[in-house]
């Protein structure tokens, strides 16, 4: 009897999924804002605040680093929906890690800016970008991953006609895979997930919830961008309320690729993907 119990509590501790570790070999970052600009591991011990309408909460002016959110919030609620700052911030940088917290009420909660030679290496894993006035997480440079996001509530901003919850632009060999996008609102345009001017991306595996309130409402939007591979999302809307579920708008796109994704709530389910198989509309 002992041996059985001795198992049973091995297989219930091996079932258990453990708590994520908090990282205590960092930097704090105990006020915003803040400019970072010696390499290594920074961390948040608290949940952090601005009402600050412009500029940036924490910016990233080096290469290296890693922004441990460890479960607290970066916030800017407080500057109204005009705002125009940005939560986290970086220009032409590399190797960026941003993980495990929340970050809302920005114009844009994460924005790695530069082009495909400059920026790169970036990771972006397990936030919740919640309530950002125009864009979630927008992502440029070579060979990012974004995963396992929660992107709720994008938009409407004062100053802005369009909204998206993940931006990929002048990327390049970078994957979007297993985020959940929900509640992106804009008057012109609201899409879940935007590639524009890149090339090999692969979006996959991602959830995509509830595009509303625009004159044109897209899951996954594709704009002038080569060799992108979109398979294995799934694009819901309430019933034919959406404009597309994934649309390649863009005469220069070629090598768009739509594979097993599930497609419902769109007058069209996907139009300019160059190869299209499995689609569930």
């Amino acid at each position: 009897m002992k041996r059985i119990m001795t198992l049973i509590a091995l297989a219930t501790a091996l079932m258990a999924t453990p708590a994520k570790a908090e990282t205590i070999e960092c930097t704090v970052i105990d006020t915003i804002p803040i400019i970072i600009t010696v390499q290594g591991v920074y961390c948040l011990k608290g949940n952090l605040a601005s009402s600050l309408t412009s500029g940036n909460m924490i910016e990233v002016a080096t290469n290296n680093v890693t922004i441990d959110m460890n479960g607290f919030k970066l916030g800017g609620l407080a500057a109204g929906a005009g705002t125009n700052a940005n939560g986290i911030f970086a220009l032409n940088r590399r190797n960026i890690t941003i993980r495990n917290g929340s970050i809302r009420g920005f114009f844009r909660g994460i924005f790695l800016d530069g082009d495909a030679a400059s920026s790169s290496g970036h990771l972006l894993e397990d936030l919740r970008l919640d309530g950002n006035t125009a864009i979630g997480a927008q992502v440029q440079g070579t060979g990012n991953i974004i995963r396992n996001n929660q992107v709720v509530n994008t938009g409407p901003g004062d100053n802005v006609t369009s909204a998206a919850g993940l931006v990929i632009l002048n990327s390049n060999d970078s994957v979007v895979e297993g985020n959940v996008i929900s509640s992106v609102s804009e008057t012109l345009q609201s899409t879940g997930i935007f590639v524009q001017l890149s090339s090999l991306i692969e979006v996959r595996n991602n959830t995509v919830l509830r595009t509303k309130d625009a004159a044109s409402n897209r899951g996954i939007t594709v704009v002038n961008s080569n060799d992108v591979t979109i398979i294995g999302n799934r694009i819901l809307n309430p019933a034919t309320t959406g404009d597309g579920g994934i649309l390649d708008f863009g005469d220069s796109s070629t090598g768009v690729n739509c594979i097993d994704n599930i497609i419902a709530g769109y007058t069209t389910a996907t139009s300019g993907c160059d190869f299209e198989d499995g689609t569930l509309p």
